[in-house]
């Protein structure tokens, strides 16, 4: 049989169709997995019936819990960027002002003298 251009063209189509029909199974798979609302016995069913019915499950699972899903995926994605803020702060550091900050506190509460508070804030501000 010879290779025709619509041969191609029909396997492409076809290949993008069934990756994109496993993405969106995956994806409501690994909704139901994260979502902490869902019991066992309800992520159980979902994972059951996504297995013997998967198209109709996700069109289903997308109608029913698609509100649910959107701020599921929003808080997510906060979480992440709390994260990623949080170990910046941690890899960078904290500012000089930031710095000079908490030794004022340390002077104010009597922790240290301020002697030693200034010695402190030129340090800081020399980069040490």
């Amino acid at each position: 049989m010879s290779a025709t251009f619509w041969n191609f063209f029909w396997t492409i189509v076809s290949t993008f169709v069934v990756l994109a029909y496993f993405m969106l199974v995956v994806f409501v798979f690994a909704d139901i997995m994260r979502d902490r609302t869902l019991s066992g016995w309800a992520k159980a069913g979902w994972t059951i019936i996504l297995i013997i019915l998967p198209f109709p499950t996700a069109l289903v699972y997308l109608i029913v819990r698609g509100d649910s899903l959107q701020q599921r995926e929003m808080e997510r994605e906060r979480a992440i960027a709390e994260r990623a803020d949080e170990y910046m702060v941690n890899a960078i550091g904290k500012t000089p002002a930031d710095r000079i900050a908490a030794a004022k506190n340390l002077y104010d509460e009597g922790a240290i003298t301020e002697a030693e508070y200034a010695r402190l804030k030129t340090m800081i501000l020399a980069g040490n």
